[in-house]
């Protein structure tokens, strides 16, 4: 299974999300044009991990059954909620299809 490439909106921006949601929102502005940053995986933050259900960054020991009310698990011990933290990388322009 591929995964879609990240962005984030801005510098400022925690949350990212793929490309198609940012294009979509360009076109309902009116836009042309649009300017995104890239977002990597993080491989050097060991003691963090994203939230899908809070939308932030918890320690990785705050993850579990006994700490966290959103806890939920389908397959075991680990969260379904547990996501992949993001670093920004470069800036990227991108043209907004016009249909």
């Amino acid at each position: 299974m591929k995964t879609e490439k990240l962005y984030f909106e801005d510098g400022m921006s925690d949350v990212c999300s793929e490309l198609e949601n940012y294009l979509f929102n360009a076109k309902c502005d009116g836009l042309t044009e649009i300017e995104l940053i890239e977002a990597i995986p993080d491989k050097q933050t060991k003691s963090h991990i994203w939230c899908t259900e809070k939308c932030n960054a918890v320690h990785r020991s705050e993850c579990r059954k006994s700490q966290c009310s959103y806890f939920a698990s389908t397959v075991g011990r680990v969260c379904d909620f547990r996501g992949q933290l993001y670093v920004k990388g470069e800036k990227v322009k991108f043209q907004v299809p016009e249909k």
